[in-house]
C-alpha cells in the first residue's frame, strides 16, 4: 500500500503533517450539552514489552538505587495524566491537528498556520481536533480539556524486574523537504537486543530502572464530555482499539529501545444523561460506528489510519531479527556494536 510521504527510519517513523490544520470555534466548557455525548470507556491495557513511567526520583532495590516507577501504596499504577498525554499525541497523529512545539529542531520557528489561533488579533479564536478535546493555554484563551482519564490500576500481580536501560538521544532526523513537517512515532521491537548488547558497549553510559514486566494488564477509564459522536470514535480509534483498526501504541520511557509497547482494549463504555441524572451502557459497535462516521469526515482520515494499522503493529515488528551489515549488527535503527541508533 502506499505511504503517502510516511518517512521510515527506525526506530522512528515519521508521518507528515497536514499543512492546513482543521479549525472550529472553541466548545463551552461550563455546562453538559444534551445533544453532545458525555460518557466513560473502562479501558484495559496490556504492556507488550517491559514499561517504565517514572518518576525522576531513585528507589531502593536489593540495597541499590535505581530509577523509581510510579506507584500507589507500593503498587505500579499508571496516571492518568500518562493515558491523557498518550491519547492525545495519537489523536494528533490521527487528525488534521496543529503542532504544539515551536521549533523543528534545527532553530525554525514552525509556520503559524501550523498553531492553533488563541489569541485576540483581530479574529475569533479557532482551535483544531486535537486542542479542542485535550485543551490549551494561549495568550489570550486557556482551555480545558474534554477528555481526561483515572488512574490505571494494574490486573492481579504486576511483575518487576530491574532493567538496564542505554543513554538516549534525540532521532538525527535529516529529510531533505524542509518545508514538510513530521509526527514522530516510536517503533515497536524487541527490547531483548538492546539488552542483550549493552554490556559489549565501550563508552556508552546505561543507568538502572525499575520496569513493570511485559504481559501485565491494567484497568482504568477514560471519560468523554460534550463531544460529538465522531470525536468520541476519534478518542477509541487513537487508542487503537477499534477491531477493524486495531494497532499497538507506545507509552513510558525508553521507547526508542523499544519499551513501552502497549495493546488496549474498550472493555465496556457507558453514556450519561445529564437531563436524567443516569447513565446506560454504551454498546462497542455504537463506537465503531462512530468511528466509521469520523473517518467518513475527510478521505484524509481513513488514509491516515490505513498507514498507522500497517506500520503501528508490534506482532509484525516481532519478525525483525539482527542483521549483520559489514561486521556490525543492524536492528530496526540500531547499531548493537557501538549502542547507537538513528
Amino acid at each position: 500500500m502506499p505511504l503517502s510521504g510516511v518517512f521510515l527510519s527506525p526506530p522512528f517513523h515519521f508521518y507528515p503533517v497536514d499543512p492546513h490544520p482543521r479549525r472550529q470555534l472553541p466548545r463551552h466548557r461550563n455546562i453538559l450539552d444534551g445533544k453532545l455525548v458525555h460518557g466513560r470507556l473502562l479501558v484495559k491495557l496490556k504492556t507488550l514489552t517491559q514499561l517504565i513511567v517514572g518518576t525522576g526520583e531513585y528507589e531502593l532495590s536489593d540495597d541499590r538505587f535505581v530509577r523509581a516507577i510510579q506507584r500507589e501504596r507500593g503498587i505500579p499504577v499508571i496516571p492518568g495524566s500518562t493515558v491523557r498525554g498518550v491519547l492525545r499525541q495519537y489523536v494528533e497523529l490521527l487528525s488534521k491537528s496543529c503542532v504544539l512545539f515551536k521549533d523543528n529542531g534545527q532553530g525554525r520557528d514552525l509556520p503559524r498556520s501550523l498553531s492553533c489561533k488563541t489569541s485576540s488579533d483581530g479574529g475569533q479564536a479557532s482551535v483544531c481536533p486535537a486542542c479542542q478535546l485535550f485543551g490549551i493555554v494561549g495568550k489570550k484563551i486557556t482551555l480545558s480539556g474534554l477528555v481526561s482519564a483515572g488512574t490505571f490500576r494494574p490486573i492481579g500481580d504486576a511483575r518487576e524486574e530491574e532493567v538496564q536501560i542505554p543513554q538516549l538521544y534525540r532521532p538525527q532526523h535529516t529529510h531533505q523537504d524542509n518545508n514538510i513537517y513530521f509526527r514522530k512515532v516510536y517503533c515497536h521491537g524487541n527490547p531483548k537486543y538492546i539488552l542483550d548488547a549493552i554490556p559489549k558497549w565501550i563508552g556508552r553510559r546505561s543507568e538502572s530502572f525499575r520496569a513493570v514486566s511485559a504481559q501485565v494488564e491494567y484497568a482504568g477509564y477514560v471519560d468523554v464530555e460534550n463531544c460529538t459522536p465522531e470525536e468520541v470514535g476519534l478518542v477509541v480509534l487513537a487508542l487503537g482499539a477499534v477491531p477493524q483498526y486495531r494497532f499497538d501504541i507506545k507509552m513510558g520511557y525508553a521507547k526508542p529501545a523499544f519499551f513501552g509497547s502497549i495493546r488496549a482494549t474498550v472493555e465496556e463504555a457507558y453514556q450519561y444523561d445529564p437531563a436524567r441524572g443516569e447513565k446506560r451502557p454504551l454498546p462497542t459497535d455504537t463506537l465503531w460506528t462512530w468511528t466509521e462516521q469520523y473517518l467518513d469526515l475527510d478521505p484524509w482520515h481513513r488514509e491516515r489510519i490505513n498507514e498507522v494499522c500497517h506500520l503501528e503493529q508490534f506482532d509484525a515488528a516481532q519478525q525483525h531479527l539482527p542483521q549483520d551489515r559489514n561486521q556490525t549488527t543492524e536492528y530496526l535503527g540500531w547499531d548493537l556494536k557501538s549502542g547507537v541508533y538513528r
